[in-house]
């Protein structure tokens, strides 16, 4: 039944304003992607045509299971991982609380902010130079009488040094995010807690965690991507320390990674298709770590939508 004087629209109408966000996400998102699940059944060196290409089918996917480097990558990715959001997490919560207890926040902040500002592989050169045999790290070593350390050439402290160059160049991005979910906090709720006669853990574990919860969540969540991916940072620390592209992962590949094995296979080794399996896999790896830190933090009392 319709009203009269009104005007029918057509139901068609809602998809010409939807078409342009439909063909946007078409071309930059479903046809990459089907286009590297393509690549990924192919042995393609990027010389020739895909379609001129060898088809392997799942040989790629079935390879990785076998290759030591990929393996390497991921235990150390799994490393930099277990390790890294909970010191990048509890270090920028620590943060948080103390510049909550001081009048000076604004100062404190910025410069505990200023290396998330900076470019990774900036950083990661500087911290070359301050690491290096002649830099200013072995020099306060050597000062107060220790011997001086090999850092990123060597194999059993590279990826050590690269995860503490990570968690302190994002603990002040962590810090900044935790320090907005304290200021969401009601402050008549801390006080009729307090006076209630409760503690200041008390406060702490029935109080303030539960409120940032969601904080919590979106820096595990987000660290857990960025470690997973993590690219940059490495290639520039390992790069500038060794000399040469071929050095990156380095030494050895002490601090070979996903994303840095799968940039050496794509464009050193030409091996598209396996680059293209690895990036398959981390997706499945990202999709159930992610999955299992939401779940985790439903159990908790978090609603996510």
């Amino acid at each position: 039944m319709s009203v009269p004087g009104s005007t029918r629209v057509s139901p068609w109408v809602p998809w010409t304003f939807l078409l342009p966000v439909l063909v946007f996400y078409a071309l930059f998102l479903v046809f990459p992607v089907a286009f590297s699940f393509d690549v990924s059944l192919h042995n393609w060196n990027m010389l020739t045509p895909l379609s001129a290409s060898p088809y392997t089918g799942g040989a790629q996917y079935t390879g990785l299971l076998t290759d030591p480097v990929f393996i390497a990558a991921l235990e150390h990715n799994l490393l930099l991982w277990i390790l890294g959001v909970p010191l990048l997490v509890g270090i920028g919560l620590i943060l948080a609380l103390a510049l909550e207890a001081v009048r000076t926040q604004t100062a404190l902040r910025y410069l505990l902010f200023l290396p998330a500002t900076l470019s990774p592989v900036a950083i990661g050169i500087c911290w070359v130079y301050l690491l290096s045999g002649v830099g200013p790290v072995n020099a306060v070593l050597q000062s107060m009488g220790l011997a001086s350390q090999p850092f990123l050439s060597s194999p059993g402290q590279a990826l050590w040094v690269i995860l503490g160059v990570y968690v302190w160049s994002t603990v002040g991005l962590a810090m900044l995010v935790l320090v907005a979910g304290l200021k969401s906090i009601p402050v008549s709720l801390l006080e009729a807690a307090t006076m209630d006669g409760a503690t200041g853990g008390r406060r702490f574990w029935h109080i303030t965690l539960p409120v940032i919860k969601p904080s919590l969540l979106f820096l595990t969540v987000t660290n857990t991507i960025a470690i997973w991916q993590l690219f940059d940072l490495i290639a520039g620390m390992t790069t500038a320390s060794t000399g040469g592209e071929g050095a990156m992962g380095g030494p050895i590949n002490a601090t070979q990674t996903v994303a840095t094995y799968m940039y050496q296979v794509a464009f050193q080794d030409l091996n598209m298709g396996k680059a293209s399996a690895m990036a398959f896999a981390l997706l499945i790896v990202l999709a159930v770590v992610t999955l299992v830190q939401v779940l985790l933090f439903r159990r908790g009392g978090l609603e996510v939508n």
